[in-house]
């Protein structure tokens, strides 16, 4: 009893110190980024000052730009409460998804298939997938870690209930819980992944057994009650609401291309061969060979898993709006399909050997073979992660966040300090804000209506040229040569 509890333990500290890092190290290192993870802040930011837990805003107005369920918003009010707003409290409901989504794996596989290294080698593979441990996904305050954790949590409760006899209703409660936590994840595409359980489900020959089974038809109206009623308070305290959604989820994203977004259908495809799913990919068709061959078990997840995977992609593919990270759910089912490539390997090189000496002679030879291309990946996702870096195109966006956020940790306040930015300004409005609760005079204003007496701060071109032609100044501070801090005299 003593020796099993050590090998589980030993077993936890591993699987512990594989994804700890890659999901967590130096999560808070670069600044709040532009766009999605902004809005997404000033809106958790907001409903921690507000206490308004229903109607998300964006600079004081409800937000009908961002429509999304607030599920995401909630989590990082929470962790705002337990460590205060900033970096680390907007993106760690994103590490804890994927922390999630790793414990729901291992688990699966210890318990299913008592396969815990194959297991822990679906999130080798997970944790070292740079379209994964990437912005917008596990390292950024956005939706698609959170949904990917939803979706695969009622995916896989859904399995172990359907491929069961069916008499026990705990799997099928935990998979309306879950899609219920997907749905308020991300809206209509929570339920994305239902087209491929309907259809194993159909497969399995247990459809019309699922359709009398009276638990189904509590859940399912327990389901819908939650949502619709969600959608008819956050109507009634915030007029126009309904309308957003439509437009923005349940026809517009898909019907028609917005924001530009429009891209082939191969768009998916062929970002994940050049650098989201890099190298690992061609352990795709292996590990499908692999798990149809490695027992019957393993051919019906496989075929499972499949089906999930084929019909997310097409369904993505299909939209007319194509932005790179919908992909992140396809993640955690293309790891566990590679993984079974691994338990294949392992199993033909071990095949048929009868003498013990030479057995664990192979054997060992085998997983080393087997970790090289592993350990190669994951050095390199931690040389990701261990020193974030801007990408060069990105400097242009953040120099101001930078000077903003370097200014929050200092003891001398700013004093009537414009920001001078003439474009979308989320990730520069949510560190204005951080300011002003930290009593620091900081505000916007055009650059063209500036005063004696005030600082302005500029890092666009355009508009340092402006300052620079058109008023009498001292710079009073620069930050990389690009942040400059005008006194108007």
């Amino acid at each position: 009893m003593r020796r099993r509890n050590l090998e589980i333990l030993l077993k936890v500290i591993l699987f512990c110190g594989i994804v700890y890092f890659p999901i967590f190290m130096h999560l808070d290192h670069l600044v709040i980024r532009l766009w999605d993870e902004s809005r997404q802040a000033i809106n958790s930011f907001e409903m921690f000052n507000s206490g308004n837990w229903i109607v998300t805003t964006y600079d004081g107005m409800p937000d009908l730009w961002n429509s999304k369920p607030p599920l995401l918003i909630w989590l990082q009010v929470v962790s705002m409460k337990f460590f205060g707003p900033g970096e680390m409290a907007v993106r760690l409901p994103s590490a804890f998804a994927a922390l999630f989504t790793s414990i729901a794996i291992i688990i699966f596989f210890s318990k299913h298939f008592k396969q815990y290294w194959i297991g822990l080698l679906a999130i080798i593979v997970l944790v070292t997938s740079p379209g994964y441990i990437n912005y917008h996904a596990s390292r950024t305050g956005d939706y698609d870690a959170l949904i990917t954790a939803c979706l695969l949590a009622y995916a896989l409760a859904f399995y172990i209930f359907i491929t069961s006899e069916m008499d026990n209703p705990k799997y099928l409660y935990i998979t309306f819980f879950f899609l219920l936590t997907a749905v308020f994840a991300k809206g209509i595409a929570g339920m994305f992944f239902i087209p491929a359980l309907l259809l194993f489900t159909i497969l399995q020959k247990k459809l019309v057994v699922l359709l009398r089974n009276k638990h189904f038809y509590l859940g399912a109206v327990s389901f819908l009650a939650i949502v619709i009623s969600y959608y008819i308070v956050r109507e009634h305290y915030n007029p126009g609401y309904w309308a957003a959604v439509k437009e923005n989820e349940i026809g517009g994203r898909f019907l028609k291309t917005i924001e530009e977004h429009q891209h082939e259908f191969s768009y998916y495809y062929n970002n994940m061969l050049a650098y989201q799913f890099k190298e690992w990919y061609l352990l795709v068709i292996p590990g499908l060979i692999s798990g149809l061959i490695y027992s019957a078990s393993t051919r019906k997840f496989t075929i499972y898993i499949s089906l999930l995977a084929v019909s997310y992609f097409l369904i993505i593919s299909s939209s007319k709006t194509k932005l790179e990270w919908y992909v992140v759910p396809l993640f955690p089912l293309l790891a566990i399909i590679c993984s079974f490539t691994f338990g294949g390997i392992y199993k033909l090189c071990t095949f048929k050997i009868e003498n013990i000496q030479i057995k664990k002679s192979v054997s060992i030879l085998t997983i080393i073979i087997i970790l090289i291309l592993p350990y190669y990946q994951y050095r390199m996702i931690i040389e990701k992660v261990y020193k974030p870096a801007e990408n060069e195109w990105e400097w242009e966006f953040h120099q101001m966040a930078y000077y903003l956020r370097d200014n929050l940790e200092k003891s001398t306040p700013m004093k009537d300090h414009i920001v001078c930015y003439d474009e979308y300004n989320a990730h520069l409005l949510f560190y204005v804000k951080m300011m002003n609760r930290n009593n620091q005079a900081v505000y916007f204003k055009d650059y063209k209506q500036l005063v004696k007496g005030e600082y302005a701060i500029a890092h666009k071109k355009n508009i340092k040229e402006y300052i620079e032609k058109n008023y009498q100044f001292d710079i009073t501070d620069t930050f990389n040569g690009v942040v400059r801090v005008y006194h108007i005299k």
